[in-house]
């Protein structure tokens, strides 16, 4: 397993996985999997940069499967290809996923707090 890039990094680049798998992690302790074939990954945070405008720091580690096969995407090149369909639909798998794991996550710790921090969190 390769490590590509940790929490707080500069997002410097957003990259296109050909075959294999990435691995991420929030707490370095679990690590969730998405292996779809030609999905863009990476993007997340030139997103929320360019929404926000904020710096585009990473929000989790990602790895890659030693047997994986993946291409940098600069971030200028990644805005000029999301207008392209396959592009923009491969992104959007991966931030589906993202979301949908992410919401898991959430879920889960959710369920293990008592009825009293629940409270905080209906609110």
């Amino acid at each position: 397993m390769k490590k590509l890039y940790n929490y707080l990094d500069n997002a410097d680049f957003a990259y296109f996985l050909e075959k294999g798998k990435i691995l991420f992690t929030f707490d370095n302790k679990k690590f969730l999997e998405i292996s779809d074939p030609n999905i863009v990954f990476g993007t997340v945070e030139f997103f929320v940069q360019k929404a926000q405008n904020v710096p585009p720091f990473r929000l989790f580690d990602l790895f890659v499967d030693d047997n994986s096969i993946f291409k940098k995407i600069s971030p200028v090149n990644l805005f000029n290809l999301m207008a392209e369909y396959n592009i923009g639909f491969n992104t959007n798998i991966f931030l589906a996923k993202l979301l949908d794991i992410t919401n898991t996550l959430y879920t889960e710790g959710y369920n293990k707090l008592d009825d009293q921090k629940k409270l905080f969190y209906d609110a």
